[in-house]
């Protein structure tokens, strides 16, 4: 039976954490066909051995894409998308683990109630690895406007559910991999989807995000946490201009880096 939903994962040296990745959304209570697609980009680690081993568990439920070489975080994820054969498509880090059973089910039925509505996200618990403290994220209100999204963008990528052809079209029509400066996939895919369908936000949390302290977000090294910063500034500014006409360059910058915090004012003082 053709899964209604695709669940993509992208992995390298996650073998700490994949299985329960997986099993998470194994767990789902559904009324529909979910497929779980893990790409894997050459992992160092155990972490294609359990793969294979939760695929060989459940060969209609889970796939694994392996890699004959190291092909980079962009490509990885790309492949592993198109490799969904789903209606809607759902993501899922190979670090990253969902906490709500019936996740699936309650945005499915959002999609299937309107045909307009293109991505539907929730709230998440965001932790850093090995320190115990957790939080709500986002910690206020929930966006769902292109506009309000394309200055503080609220979508936690574990959480978001969105329609497969929409997401491929971004892909054709954005061509990510001629953005070596854009330093993360999700957040350019989730303002393009925004721009051009409408968004549902559930006020509930869904899934967890593990924050690893030298990820290209949470990096101790501040020249690369203000690099990630620009980046997010750049997307907001091509997406913007694309989408909906210009956008004021220094309200951009200011916003995203607030959002960061890591203004270059702090540079001289900053421990980040």
């Amino acid at each position: 039976m053709k899964p209604l939903v695709s669940v993509c994962i992208t992995t390298y040296n996650h073998a700490a954490w994949v299985e329960q990745a997986v099993e998470s959304i194994l767990a789902q209570r559904t009324s529909f066909g979910v497929e779980v697609i893990v790409g894997d980009d050459c992992s160092a680690d155990a972490t294609v051995e359990i793969v294979r081993r939760l695929a060989g568990q459940h060969p209609d439920r889970v796939r694994l894409l392996e890699a004959a070489q190291n092909m980079g975080m962009r490509a990885n994820y790309r492949r592993t998308i198109e490799a969904a054969r789903g209606k809607y498509i759902a993501i899922c880090d190979g670090d990253d683990y969902w906490v709500d059973c019936e996740k699936l089910e309650r945005q499915v039925a959002e999609l299937e109630r309107d045909a307009e509505v293109g991505l539907c996200y929730s709230r998440s618990i965001r932790f850093y690895e090995g320190v115990g403290e957790e939080w709500q994220y986002p910690r206020g209100e929930m966006h769902c406007d292109f506009e309000r999204l394309l200055f503080e963008n609220t979508v936690d990528n574990v959480t978001a559910l969105a329609r497969r052809d929409l997401v491929l079209q971004y892909y054709r029509e954005v061509c990510p991999e001629q953005h070596p400066e854009w330093l993360t996939d999700d957040q350019p895919m989730w303002l393009w989807v925004a721009a051009r369908a409408k968004v549902v936000a559930l006020e509930r949390v869904t899934a967890a995000h593990r924050l690893l302290k030298e990820s290209q977000s949470q990096s101790q090294n501040y020249l690369k946490r203000i690099a990630f910063c620009d980046s997010l500034m750049d997307i907001s500014i091509w997406i913007g201009r694309s989408a909906r006409g210009a956008v004021w360059r220094g309200w951009s910058a200011n916003v995203w880096r607030w959002r960061c915090g890591c203004s270059r004012a702090m540079a001289p003082h900053a421990n980040i």
